[in-house]
């Protein structure tokens, strides 16, 4: 079960380096897929590729289990995590037009994506209603990593620009500014630039970036 495999296991620790790595890369699978940028590259028959997708699964990313009420984050901070919950109900607290909204996260996509392409803060609250499991993906070493293969260095680059700009966009078509996803940033766009009716399952996104620079060193 997806919600089962990110429980933790203390025997991984005892595992080689090489297993652990393949393990840990095949329980967080799912989870990395849900980044566009990281579907893009999957699957792959690159072994340096690869490589780069079992370090950020064993360097970058970690589980949370959060009780009852605890909070995740806060509006204001600066966000150096992405989340993806896993289970459990997690509520996103923002303001629009000086009045407070609630929304309840799934799991179909990430939490602040934008942090890994560009500096932000978080753009409204984060909050366990009760005993509640989450991945976090940890911007450093994302960065760090990522940079470490000429291949996922350049996929990068590339993304991380397309990204911003149709961010930029749909940022411009949402009432306030969140930390939430319109499903898939591109896919999104795409439909909206062709003259659909953007979807509106989420608020929007953050209105704080490094305009294009990106955050994966050149």
């Amino acid at each position: 079960e997806a919600k089962s495999a990110h429980a933790n296991v203390p025997l991984l620790q005892l595992l080689s380096p090489t297993l652990r790595r393949e393990l840990e890369f095949a329980r967080n699978s799912g989870p990395m897929e849900k980044l566009d940028f990281i579907n893009e590259l999957l699957p792959t028959d690159d072994l340096q590729v690869l490589q780069v997708m079992q370090d950020l699964a064993v360097n970058a990313m970690t589980d949370l289990v959060a009780a009852t009420k605890d909070v995740i984050f806060l509006c204001g901070r600066t966000a150096d995590h992405a989340f993806l919950k896993i289970n459990g109900p997690l509520s996103y607290f923002y303001s629009q037009e000086d009045e407070e909204k609630q929304l309840a996260l799934t799991e179909e996509s990430w939490v602040s994506e934008i942090c890994l392409w560009a500096n932000s803060v978080y753009q409204g609250d984060l909050v366990a209603e009760d005993v509640s499991s989450l991945v976090l993906l940890e911007v450093g070493p994302f960065c760090r990593i990522v940079s470490q293969c000429a291949t996922t260095h350049r996929a990068a680059i590339r993304y991380c620009s397309h990204f911003l700009q149709n961010w930029s966009t749909w940022s411009k078509l949402q009432p306030c500014c969140t930390d939430l996803a319109p499903g898939s940033m591109m896919s999104s766009f795409s439909a909206t630039s062709e003259g659909s009716r953007p979807h509106r399952g989420c608020c929007a996104w953050p209105a704080i970036a490094r305009g294009s620079e990106t955050v994966v060193p050149q």
